[in-house]
């Protein structure tokens, strides 16, 4: 069995996706890293297809998650949806918070972020809103698709959310809604 250390990767728990870029000749691996209480995150790490190692593409704190990688088919970047573990002031985890969207560089292996969570614009009823899932890249490069979770204030602890399939465009953070998402997700 092959270890993933003589590749360059260290202290992941599971592989989970391979993806290839073709215009910087890139691989990229996802993996998994399991945390307590049954949490986790993502991260990503790349190679060019004549190098021998990974190395790590996504940084920041452990409780950051790089979910729905996309690529774009016109220039060599990576599109995710960066999510951030909530932890509690006595160390414990409160589920995930979606932080915003990031766009790297597999040149240079940078990231510019695309949308954070002040960037989307909100009309009542809705007070509160997030990228649910990254689909993918429209074919010129300067949309990406993606369903956005609106959440509406109500009288009750509960508060209805409905997702709608949008396309945002990448240079202006601006979105557009395609239609509304009937049974959640679907």
């Amino acid at each position: 069995m092959l270890r993933w250390g003589k590749l360059g990767v260290s202290g992941e728990t599971n592989f989970l996706q391979l993806y290839y870029e073709p215009i910087s000749k890139s691989i990229i691996a996802q993996f998994y890293k399991g945390l307590e209480q049954g949490y986790g995150v993502k991260n990503l790490w790349m190679k060019g297809t004549q190098d021998n190692c990974y190395k790590k593409l996504t940084n920041g704190k452990e409780t950051y998650s790089f979910e729905d990688p996309v690529l774009s088919p016109i220039e060599p970047v990576v599109y995710v949806n960066m999510l951030n573990i909530q932890v509690m002031e006595d160390g414990s985890y409160d589920g995930y918070e979606w932080d915003s969207i990031l766009e790297y560089d597999l040149r240079t292996m940078e990231s510019k972020t695309v949308l954070k969570n002040s960037d989307i614009e909100l009309s009542p009823p809705y007070y509160h809103a997030w990228v649910n899932t990254l689909y993918g890249v429209d074919n010129d490069g300067r949309a990406l698709n993606c369903s956005i979770a609106h959440q509406k204030r109500t009288d009750t602890m509960v508060s209805e959310i409905e997702y709608f399939l949008c396309s945002l465009n990448i240079e202006s953070s601006t979105y557009t809604t395609i239609t509304k998402l009937k049974a959640g997700y679907l």
